[in-house]
């Protein structure tokens, strides 16, 4: 089994949440949240979340960014794969995730009675 955080994992963290984001959380609408408007618009810059590393939240939580692998992979943890994310919006995107899984393995699909009397109440 591959393990799921590289050796280098402090290291890559600083260079992309610190270095590549300069502390700010780098989710444009990957999670499902902020101004889809200003995406219609093609102004990306603006929907960007505005959460910063170690400022308050509206929880007064301090913000903690997070490298996230884009394909939901925990093994590809290429710079061109990850993402710096605060929490909100890891949650969101994990949750997103977990829905479109959900969606494509037809987590609610029941088998079809075939030939079969259906009792009824």
């Amino acid at each position: 089994m591959r393990k799921a955080k590289p050796i280098n994992w402090n290291a890559l963290s600083t260079q992309i949440c610190d270095d590549r984001a300069r502390g700010r959380c780098e989710c444009a609408g990957q999670c499902g949240g902020h101004r889809p408007d200003a995406l219609r618009r093609n102004n990306p810059a603006q929907s960007r979340c505005t959460a910063k590393q170690g400022h308050l939240d509206e929880n007064d939580d301090p913000v903690k960014l997070a490298p996230v692998p884009m394909d939901r992979v925990p093994y590809h943890v290429t710079p061109q794969n990850l993402l710096a994310m605060c929490t909100p919006c890891r949650r969101r995107f994990e949750a997103l995730g977990a829905v479109e899984k959900s969606q494509a393995e037809g987590l609610f699909d029941l088998p079809e009675a075939k030939g079969k009397d259906i009792p009824t109440l």
